[in-house]
Formats: structure tokens, C-alpha cells, sequence
């Protein structure tokens, strides 16, 4: 799991520049939108905390580096097609792309994953964006 600093900020900057379908992250409440509509999920995976300096002493006021990458599964009803996935998985990596966030948070390397029947939360059908991500 990222750690809380990256993702509150990824929060704040999609809760500021996303409003395409509602979204939800993890450990919270599946939407049951009726008529069934779109919707993400939001997922947030740490890789790594990894020192970038030595020298000032003492190790925790180094410079440290996190990575990891963050996936935004698109959920829309299953049967539907991939057009409507395919347009919202597009625009979030659109509005992801480059973003550099407070704290050096950097969002880059996105990629649009395959697309499958999320039989795990009902009758959705789940296209993937990956974006990695680098603070500090």
C-alpha cells in the first residue's frame, strides 16, 4: 500500500480533476448506481521506499524515494460494450499524464490494461489503467 502522504494527495488532485464517473477507493462501499452507470475503483500499491542521499547525518534526514504505481479500474454494466470504459480509462490516464503533485509527486508511464468481467462484485465489466507514480 502507498503510504498515507502519496495517497492523500492523488486523492485530492482526482477528487479537484475528475468528475467523468464516481469513484471509490479501497476498503470503502461498492456503489450500486441505478439505472447501472460507471464508475472506478481505485487501487494505490507502494514498490518501494528507497534512500536517494547519504551524508546528513543520520538516515531518516536523508533523501528518500517512494514508488509504486496506482490502478483505476473502470466498471461499467456488463454487455455494454468496451466504448464507454475504453473513453473513461482514456481520459483518466489523459488527466493523470505528467502530473507532477506537491511533495515531488510524479505521475508517469501509463498504460491501459485488458479488459474482463469483475465476477468478483456482480455484473460489471472492468478495463484497468495503470499509472506509476515516484515521490520525492
Amino acid at each position: 500500500m502507498a503510504t498515507l502522504t502519496t495517497r492523500a494527495t492523488i486523492k485530492a488532485y482526482l477528487q479537484a480533476n475528475w468528475s467523468s464517473a464516481p469513484i471509490v477507493y479501497e476498503n470503502e462501499p461498492i456503489p450500486r448506481p441505478e439505472p447501472p452507470s460507471p464508475w472506478l475503483m481505485i487501487e494505490m500499491v507502494g514498490n518501494i521506499f528507497e534512500q536517494s542521499s547519504i551524508g546528513s547525518g543520520h538516515p531518516t534526514t536523508n533523501r528518500w524515494i517512494e514508488e509504486g504505481y496506482l490502478l483505476a479500474h473502470v466498471h461499467v454494466p456488463l454487455g455494454t460494450g468496451d466504448t464507454t470504459a475504453s473513453g473513461l480509462a482514456e481520459g483518466l490516464a489523459n488527466t493523470l499524464r505528467g502530473v507532477v503533485l506537491p511533495g515531488d509527486l510524479r505521475l508517469q508511464n501509463m498504460s491501459i490494461g485488458a479488459g474482463d468481467p469483475g465476477a468478483d462484485i456482480g455484473p460489471w465489466w472492468r478495463l484497468t489503467v495503470r499509472a506509476d507514480f515516484r515521490r520525492g
